[in-house]
């Protein structure tokens, strides 16, 4: 119990310490997606090797240090709906549905945690979106959608590696 508790506060300083570094490093908002979905593979240690409740630790533990450590707002925001993604993860995989219903569900997840953080990130940053930029957003958000597919592809068969 309490090596996994252990285990569980090191992802999460671990995760925290990878996402403050890059933030200081680049200001490039994109990298600091991709360092984000990079470290929800890292939370997905504690819950294949000690489970899932140590998951939970381990992501609620990471989200108070980028808050104590002063992380880029709108970073925090898209990491606290994304980076519980390897739980979700864990319950829809878990559960006896069949492929298309996994994914089904996952995509639901998806585009209400994207609804959400385009909402929560208008309001605070003052995003707005003019008839002239519609076409972009649709494209931006299709294209949002394949990067999903491909990062739940792998994902899922990382997370599968040793269950």
């Amino acid at each position: 119990m309490r090596r996994d508790l252990n285990i569980s506060i090191l992802v999460g300083t671990l995760t925290s310490m990878i996402m403050i570094t890059s933030q200081k490093l680049n200001n490039i908002l994109f990298l600091n997606l991709i360092i984000i979905l990079i470290t929800t593979f890292i939370l997905s240690y504690p819950i294949k090797k000690c489970g899932v409740s140590f998951g939970f630790i381990a992501y609620f533990y990471s989200l108070i240090l980028l808050y104590i450590f002063g992380c880029n707002s709108l970073c925090w925001i898209i990491y606290s709906f994304l980076g519980i993604y390897p739980i979700i993860n864990y319950f829809i995989e878990l559960s006896s549905l069949n492929r298309r219903e996994k994914i089904l569900f996952k995509f639901l997840w998806f585009n209400s945690i994207l609804f959400l953080v385009y909402m929560v990130s208008g309001n605070i940053f003052t995003i707005n979106i003019t008839s002239h930029m519609k076409f972009i957003t649709l494209f931006l958000f299709l294209i949002l959608q394949v990067l999903f597919y491909l990062y739940d592809i792998i994902f899922t068969k990382i997370a599968k590696l040793r269950r």
